[in-house]
């Protein structure tokens, strides 16, 4: 919306949203936004490319995790605008269904360890009489 409504550059969006994140990702926007503007000769994907490595090194995320924002460097690089916004949209959905996965796997996990809690309270139990 920034981009679309305010007219808003780059790495000014950028500033914008690394002031609602936590670390490492304010970081990583605030390093965006300055790469762009201090070097503006310098190609969008190869700033993307670099900065989205800084994230993988300096992040939990796994490499599988961050697939998606690694892809979409090819997809902004291009002059429309329309395209980059539907781009970061389909990204938006892809993420949802990510996390909507991951949310899951989570359920999933807390009961194997509730139930290895039990029966290890148990097993314990049976030991001590």
């Amino acid at each position: 919306s920034e981009i679309s409504y305010m007219g808003s550059t780059l790495p000014e969006c950028f500033r914008q949203l690394s002031a609602g994140c936590e670390p490492p990702f304010d970081a990583w926007l605030n390093n965006m936004a300055d790469a762009m503007e201090d070097d503006r000769d310098r190609c969008f994907s190869n700033i993307w490319q670099e900065q989205m490595d800084y994230l993988k090194e300096n992040s939990c995320l796994e490499r599988d995790d961050i697939r998606l924002l690694f892809e979409l460097k090819d997809k902004l690089t291009g002059v429309d605008v329309d395209v980059g916004m539907k781009a970061i949209d389909y990204l938006l959905l892809q993420l949802e269904e990510h996390r909507k996965v991951l949310q899951g796997e989570i359920k999933d996990k807390k009961k194997v360890v509730v139930s290895l809690s039990l029966f290890l309270g148990f097993m314990t139990l049976i030991i001590l009489l």
